[in-house]
Protein backbone atom coordinates (compact mmCIF):
# COMPACT_ATOMS: atom_id res chain seq x y z
CA UNK A 1 0.00 0.00 0.00
CA UNK A 2 1.25 3.33 -0.65
CA UNK A 3 2.15 6.45 1.55
CA UNK A 4 0.19 9.64 1.76
CA UNK A 5 3.97 11.06 0.21
CA UNK A 6 3.83 8.36 -2.40
CA UNK A 7 0.28 9.32 -3.37
CA UNK A 8 1.55 13.04 -3.56
CA UNK A 9 4.60 12.51 -5.44
CA UNK A 10 2.55 10.49 -7.95
CA UNK A 11 -0.34 13.32 -8.53
CA UNK A 12 3.10 16.04 -8.91
CA UNK A 13 4.70 13.91 -12.04
CA UNK A 14 1.31 12.67 -13.35
CA UNK A 15 0.72 17.28 -13.15
CA UNK A 16 4.09 17.48 -14.46
CA UNK A 17 4.40 15.25 -17.21
CA UNK A 18 1.07 16.73 -18.48
CA UNK A 19 2.23 20.53 -18.14
CA UNK A 20 5.87 19.41 -20.01
CA UNK A 21 3.64 17.37 -22.45
CA UNK A 22 5.72 14.45 -21.52
CA UNK A 23 4.50 11.16 -22.50
CA UNK A 24 6.41 8.91 -21.68
CA UNK A 25 6.47 10.51 -17.77
CA UNK A 26 2.70 10.21 -17.71
CA UNK A 27 2.41 6.84 -18.98
CA UNK A 28 4.54 5.88 -15.78
CA UNK A 29 2.09 7.49 -13.48
CA UNK A 30 -0.81 4.38 -14.87
CA UNK A 31 -0.80 1.02 -13.60
CA UNK A 32 -1.31 -1.38 -16.78
CA UNK A 33 -5.16 -2.17 -15.68
CA UNK A 34 -5.65 1.11 -14.67
CA UNK A 35 -9.41 2.22 -15.69
CA UNK A 36 -10.05 6.16 -15.95
CA UNK A 37 -13.48 7.30 -15.26
CA UNK A 38 -14.22 11.03 -16.78
CA UNK A 39 -17.52 10.92 -16.14
CA UNK A 40 -20.53 11.01 -18.38
CA UNK A 41 -20.42 7.21 -18.94
CA UNK A 42 -16.86 7.92 -20.61
CA UNK A 43 -14.65 5.11 -19.38
CA UNK A 44 -11.23 4.29 -20.43
CA UNK A 45 -9.85 1.07 -19.91
CA UNK A 46 -6.07 -0.30 -19.67
CA UNK A 47 -3.05 1.63 -19.59
CA UNK A 48 -2.72 1.25 -23.34
CA UNK A 49 -5.64 3.01 -23.77
CA UNK A 50 -5.49 6.02 -21.21
CA UNK A 51 -1.95 6.92 -23.06
CA UNK A 52 -3.08 6.68 -26.55
CA UNK A 53 -5.79 9.54 -25.45
CA UNK A 54 -2.71 11.72 -24.00
CA UNK A 55 -2.78 14.58 -26.52
CA UNK A 56 -6.34 15.59 -25.45
CA UNK A 57 -4.88 15.97 -21.82
CA UNK A 58 -5.68 19.44 -20.40
CA UNK A 59 -4.28 20.14 -17.14
CA UNK A 60 -6.32 21.58 -14.20
CA UNK A 61 -5.75 20.60 -11.27
CA UNK A 62 -8.33 21.11 -8.32
CA UNK A 63 -8.27 19.70 -4.95
CA UNK A 64 -8.62 15.94 -4.66
CA UNK A 65 -8.72 12.75 -2.26
CA UNK A 66 -7.18 9.17 -2.53
CA UNK A 67 -9.13 6.69 -0.80
CA UNK A 68 -7.72 3.59 -0.32
CA UNK A 69 -10.63 0.79 -1.56
CA UNK A 70 -8.45 -2.42 -0.96
CA UNK A 71 -4.45 -3.36 -0.15
CA UNK A 72 -3.25 -2.60 -3.58
CA UNK A 73 -6.48 -0.61 -4.82
CA UNK A 74 -7.07 2.71 -4.81
CA UNK A 75 -10.07 5.66 -6.05
CA UNK A 76 -8.94 9.37 -6.34
CA UNK A 77 -11.73 11.87 -6.92
CA UNK A 78 -10.78 15.59 -8.11
CA UNK A 79 -12.83 18.29 -9.23
CA UNK A 80 -13.93 21.55 -9.28
CA UNK A 81 -17.14 21.41 -8.03
CA UNK A 82 -16.17 21.26 -4.14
Amino acid sequence: MSTPVENSDLVHRYCDAVVRKDRDQWAATWAPDAHWDLGKGRVMGGKEAIVDGFDSIVQIAHNGQIAFVAASTASARCNGSG
